[in-house]
């Protein structure tokens, strides 16, 4: 697969400042399988991905340079338990990123930045009764990198969270309240987020423990 993604503007103190850079062609390879046993299902996947990165080059124009190279594993499971009234799914994705052909030869062969070595999710649902529903999940996140060179590293983190959805009628039409809880054990963590350009990615806090409620009445 090809994608191509819209050109960033050139930074502020730049040689090219301001200017409006050309697409981004994103090539992507993947092969998988998938695995259906009724109450199980499995699916893997390996793929390759190659986009172009921005740099500053010696003349002090910023413009794509390079490569950032990522390559990975993703592996999901999906299962029904105890009359379909357990429903469970645990699936992780490891991958490597690392930069290529760049302007500064210190950074070649280092860690992607803001990209996880591993990304691991389970997900469980139990119904307590025919129309009340308890619900968990947990993610945990590999530690990242902030720069390029892999000066900045950023802590791995692992998140719970909890729920209950609740089903009911109301004059034969049909509603659903949800009540969840993130970040259960309200851990401290750093979001971090990052074009694959960037020459630097950010951290932002991560949300504490919220608790949110929801309802849908179809009409």
């Amino acid at each position: 697969m090809q994608d191509f993604q819209a050109g960033d503007i050139a930074e502020a103190g730049s040689e090219n400042e301001g200017e409006i850079l050309p697409p981004y062609k994103t090539k992507q390879y993947e092969i998988g399988i998938k695995k259906d046993l009724g109450n199980f299902a499995t699916t893997a996947a390996l793929y390759q991905i190659e986009t172009p990165t921005l740099a500053y080059t010696k003349n002090g124009y910023y413009a794509p340079h390079g490569k950032a190279k990522f390559r990975g594993l993703e592996v999901n499971t999906y299962a029904k338990l105890l009359n379909e009234k357990l429903r469970a799914g645990v699936g992780f994705n490891v991958q490597r990123g690392k930069y290529e052909n760049q302007e500064n030869p210190l950074e070649n062969g280092k860690q992607t930045v803001a990209t996880p070595k591993i990304i691991a999710k389970a997900a469980v649902e139990y119904d307590l009764l025919e129309n009340l529903t308890l619900k968990a999940g947990a993610q945990h996140y590999g530690s990242v990198y902030q720069d390029r060179v892999n000066n900045y590293k950023i802590p791995s983190y692992t998140l719970i969270d909890a729920g209950l959805s609740y089903k009911s009628k109301v004059a034969d039409k049909d509603l659903k309240i949800n009540l969840g809880v993130d970040n259960l054990f309200n851990k401290n963590y750093w979001a971090t987020h990052n074009s694959r350009q960037s020459t630097r990615g950010f951290a932002v806090l991560g949300m504490p423990r919220t608790v949110w409620l929801t309802g849908r009445l179809d009409l």
